[in-house]
């Protein structure tokens, strides 16, 4: 689920490894993010931004009642080094970091702040909730991740052998959708996963969209290809789903939210080099999942916290 799909010498191009997790000591949540931008794409030599360089690692910190705080750092394209496309078993490296499918080491230092991670990870599910060719693809390499390890910023430690809980993706693309809304819920019976919900819109040209949902749960994994959405908003930050299938003894009713002051904007960069748009990400969400049965059963779950909810476009 991790294997590289770009070549270097693509020019127009991203593809992200992200993972996301929930502190056990409820403190707050991280995502990092291992970028891949435009590799093939002439560079003046003059980098100044982050931004432009064709690999960097992205750290955004969302503490429990705390604005979130973002740190990126650029690294250029001679300190990358991977399996290779299509290769397994998967590894990129870029300087002294690395990922692979057990886990990851990272850091960044930026504006003063230093921070430092070194993560193991193990799941029990993985899934592609979307696939289409070189036009892009969006996987889930642990859905129900467990991390232990530590993470470090600024003097300040997290260490456990259950550090947190959440989830390890990648996506990859030929450029980012104009609006997209993404979110993946961890259900939780104390420190044990126990479940999981991932959904995914985006726009396709002509009027068209893309919607699809993933439940995880007794071990049994359902796909939803009919997903309605009853509310997308900003301001504020919710999304509201119903999914049905017609393969799936099961429907389920979903209500994602972020509030403040967790809720956090990003600029991404595009992949024609020259614009750069928002996306909202709130690592503390909530969710609201109720799945009902053909028989008429209903089973409800409550995901406070242990929710990522993103959106680009309005």
């Amino acid at each position: 689920m991790n294997a590289i799909y770009s070549s270097l010498r693509m020019r127009r191009r991203y593809e992200a490894w992200f993972l996301t997790l929930r502190m056990a000591d409820g403190s707050g949540a991280w995502w990092f993010r291992y970028l891949l931008h435009t590799p093939g794409r002439p560079r003046d030599g003059m980098l100044r931004d982050p931004q432009d360089f064709p690999m960097q690692l992205w750290a955004t910190w969302f503490p429990r009642d705390g604005a979130p705080q973002s740190f990126l750092q650029g690294f250029p394209l001679q300190d990358f080094s991977s399996s290779g496309r299509n290769r397994r078993p998967f590894h990129l490296q870029i300087g002294n970091h690395f990922l692979d499918d057990e886990g990851c080491r990272g850091g960044v230092e930026s504006r003063d702040h230093r921070i430092h991670w070194e993560l193991q990870v193990r799941s029990t599910q993985h899934y592609s909730l979307s696939e289409v060719g070189w036009i892009g693809f969006c996987r889930a390499a642990h859905s129900d991740a467990v991390f232990s390890g530590f993470i470090e910023m600024d003097g300040r430690r997290w260490e456990g052998e259950i550090l947190g809980w959440g989830v390890q993706g990648h996506n990859c693309g030929y450029r980012h959708r104009r609006r997209w809304s993404w979110a993946h819920c961890l259900l939780l019976d104390g420190k044990q996963p126990v479940g999981s919900f991932e959904a995914l819109s985006y726009d396709i040209p002509l009027g068209g969209h893309v919607r699809r949902a993933v439940l995880w749960q007794d071990g049994a994994r359902t796909l939803f290809r009919n997903v309605r959405e009853v509310v997308r908003t900003r301001r504020p930050f919710a999304w509201e789903l119903q999914c049905r299938d017609s393969r799936s003894p099961f429907r389920a009713e979903v209500r994602l939210e972020g509030h403040p002051p967790s809720n956090h904007a990003l600029s991404y960069r595009a992949t024609d080099g020259r614009s750069s748009f928002e996306v909202g990400n709130n690592s503390l969400a909530r969710a609201r999942v109720r799945v009902l049965s053909a028989d008429g059963r209903v089973r409800d779950w409550e995901a406070d916290g242990s929710t990522v909810l993103e959106m680009a476009g309005e």
